[in-house]
């Protein structure tokens, strides 16, 4: 596929009459762009014998309409009058949206995209630098030749970092840790801004990802000197911590710091606390240990590990106030009571995943799960149909996927408890047959076990299965994987499920920390490691 070229060092005064006005409307409105008037400088003619020449400005916006990006970068180069008319915001802002790229006009901006300075940087592929002076701006010294519009620039962008990605050409910058952290590092997390690194005593750390800098080391459990040294001597002699960063998340520019017995909530680029959170319900909750935890949107939900049991605490963190240093939030605990369609409410609390105000748990050890709705909070509906114990779950608005031990997949609704949909690529003899994950977009599903990552699509169609040690996935404009044994960091391709290369890690293992459209960020052998596809 041709590059869309941005600019014409030449045009030609020729007996071509083209139109002097060419208008056409944005359908993002006034809220992107403005309409755009294309006045074309080829002088006219009285007379032409190209019958293109004459057609109204409505039929030749059709029929460029029909054109292919090839054909209208082949068009843009003929001369500068062709080229301005094809340098059009409603042209181009279709075209996007044609190839899913209409988020790099609205929600994320690639240009400014920040590059990386790290402490080693190592190039893969050809230069993955996109080329802005390849962008007509109003700087322009060539005359007659109008800046290149606002989406003709999205595309050219988005194009190159799509190819970015189909050869595998980026940077890869390493940031080393400090060797005391790495040693003691437990819950790690990333947004693609910074890095935060929690320890065994209650400490997070974080660091600037584009530069490498060591920003802050703060208290999450806000213990005393004294406290700390004794939380250290009792360590030594029983060889157990209570106050354990266990979790670390960061979303946009918040963070959250979980631990035994509390949650702290800070500012993800400067460390400042934004609040300090503690159950008001339960004098053991010190005791608590996070077991498996998600923050989404304005609310941190968090399984605990307490005698067995996995109780379910859900707190509402969406009035925020820099400074405040208080547990002031709504909670609430999800608790069931027997019932002859559940009658193991106690193991009913293992969470599987979130969004919006859904919530879907399991045991580990029966085959159903259960769907909550945590504005009230109670059980929507209880899902029943596995052949073996429910052991990963994703959900969106509308659908829910879950995985078990016995190697299926199953598709089902939010608003019903029948299964629309079964997949499985196990023989019954396959060994390691439980599904440790499974996520879906609008196009593929992708489930792993410990020995085996299946792509379907939506479909259902099987598109590519590999038998790989897989440990995690996650999912932006490619899939990425990481796999152990080698330890390998893979790019698949959406539409295809096929994988497109890898990056293969002498030591390990490694945190598959964070991805986005622009790049990838892992945590390997006391370093932060960035795959930069921009």
């Amino acid at each position: 596929m041709t590059q869309p070229c941005m600019h014409v060092r030449c045009g030609h005064k020729g007996a071509h009459r083209i139109p002097t006005s060419f208008k056409m409307t944005s359908a993002q409105g006034d809220a992107h762009t403005n309409d755009v008037d294309v006045v074309c400088q080829s002088e006219p003619s009285t007379y032409s014998l190209d019958p293109v020449d004459y057609l109204p400005n409505e039929i030749l916006c059709k029929i460029i309409g029909f054109l292919s990006v090839e054909d209208l970068c082949h068009l843009a180069v003929c001369s500068k009058a062709w080229r301005n008319v094809t340098n059009t915001n409603s042209l181009w802002l279709h075209l996007c949206k044609l190839r899913d790229w209409e988020r790099f006009g609205t929600e994320v901006d690639l240009r400014k995209e920040k590059p990386i300075h790290s402490t080693e940087t190592r190039k893969w592929g050809s230069i993955p630098t996109f080329q802005a002076e390849s962008v007509i701006t109003g700087d322009c010294n060539v005359k007659d030749l109008a800046p290149t519009c606002e989406w003709k620039e999205v595309y050219m962008r988005a194009w190159h970092l799509d190819r970015n990605w189909s050869e595998g050409r980026y940077r890869e910058h390493r940031a080393f840790l400090p060797k005391l952290t790495y040693d003691k590092a437990r819950g790690m997390a990333s947004d693609g801004k910074t890095y935060a690194a929690g320890d065994y005593y209650g400490f997070v750390r974080l660091w600037d990802l584009n530069s490498g800098r060591f920003l802050r080391k703060f208290q999450a459990n806000n213990l005393t000197d004294s406290q700390i040294r004794d939380l250290k001597r009792v360590a030594k002699e029983t060889n157990r911590v209570n106050h354990v960063i266990n979790h670390v998340h960061l979303k946009k520019d918040i963070g959250v710091a979980l631990y035994n017995g509390g949650i702290l909530v800070f500012e993800g680029s400067t460390g400042n606390a934004l609040r300090r959170i503690s159950t008001s319900k339960g004098s053991n909750f010190d005791r608590y240990e996070p077991w498996k935890s998600y923050f989404e949107e304005n609310k941190i939900i968090v399984s605990y590990r307490w005698n067995d049991f996995f109780p379910l605490h859900i707190w509402d963190i969406s009035d925020l106030v820099e400074g405040v240093d208080n547990g002031a939030c709504t909670e609430t605990i999800l608790h069931i009571e027997t019932s002859e369609d559940n009658p193991h409410p106690e193991a009913s609390y293992h969470l599987l995943g979130c969004h919006g105000h859904f919530v879907i748990t399991s045991s580990l050890s029966h085959p159903e799960f259960l769907l909550w709705d945590t504005r009230t909070p109670k059980i929507i509906r209880i899902y029943k149909g596995h052949k073996g114990n429910v052991s990963c779950g994703h959900l969106d608005e509308n659908t829910i996927m879950t995985g078990d031990n016995a190697g299926e997949v199953k598709v089902w609704t939010t608003a019903s408890d029948v299964c629309m949909k079964t997949l499985s690529e196990f023989p019954d003899h396959f060994y390691r047959r439980r599904f440790n994950t499974v996520q879906f977009t609008d196009k593929v599903i992708v489930a792993g076990t410990q020995s085996r990552i299946v792509v379907w699509s939506r479909d259902g169609i099987l598109l590519n299965m590999e038998d790989v040690e897989f440990e995690n996935a996650r999912i932006c404009s490619r899939l990425v994987t990481y796999t152990r044994s080698p330890e390998l960091i893979s790019v698949w391709d959406l539409s295809t499920g096929k994988r497109l290369y890898h990056n293969a890690f002498e030591f390990g293992p490694l945190d598959l920390l964070y991805t986005d459209d622009t790049k990838i960020v892992i945590y390997i052998c006391s370093m932060v490691q960035i795959l930069h596809f921009w």
